[in-house]
C-alpha cells in the first residue's frame, strides 16, 4: 500500500486490515505519523517504509524556509490532477483584497515550445 496525504484522509486506512498487508510505503515522515495516529494498526504490516516527499530530492526549485503568511504554493502543477487554474483564481480573489498575495509554483514547467502544450497547459 502507498500512502500520501490524500489517502491518509480517506476512510479505507481505518478499515484495513493491516496484519495481511505485506508491505506500506508512506510519502513522507508526517504522513507516517498521522496514520499511527488514526489507525495505529497500521504497525502491525510486514513492512513500514518511509521516503522523503519529492523536494528533498531536488525535482524542482525549493520554497524557502522563510514563513510568508501571504505566499501560496502549489507543488507539481503541471498535472491536471492539481487544477493550477483553480489556484489561479484563487489567488486572484485574494489579491482583490490584499495585492501582497503571491503564489509560487513547484517542479517541472511548462514545454519549451508552446505548440507542444496540451490544451490544459494553454490554459
Amino acid at each position: 500500500m502507498r500512502f500520501h496525504r490524500f489517502e491518509v484522509y480517506t476512510p479505507f486506512p481505518v478499515f484495513t486490515d493491516f496484519s495481511r498487508v505485506d508491505c506500506v510505503l508512506f510519502v513522507s515522515p508526517h504522513v507516517h505519523r498521522l496514520l499511527e495516529r488514526l489507525s495505529p494498526g497500521v504497525n502491525n504490516a510486514g513492512r513500514i517504509v518511509t521516503v522523503d516527499n519529492f523536494l528533498s530530492r531536488g525535482f524542482g526549485p525549493e520554497i524557502s524556509g522563510s514563513a510568508d503568511r501571504k505566499q501560496l504554493a502549489q507543488v507539481g502543477w503541471i498535472k491536471p490532477v492539481k487544477d493550477v487554474v483553480f489556484t489561479l483564481d484563487v489567488l486572484e480573489e485574494l489579491r482583490a483584497e490584499d495585492p501582497e498575495w503571491s503564489l509560487v509554483l513547484v517542479g517541472p514547467g511548462l514545454n519549451a515550445d508552446p505548440a507542444r502544450d496540451t490544451p490544459y497547459e494553454r490554459d
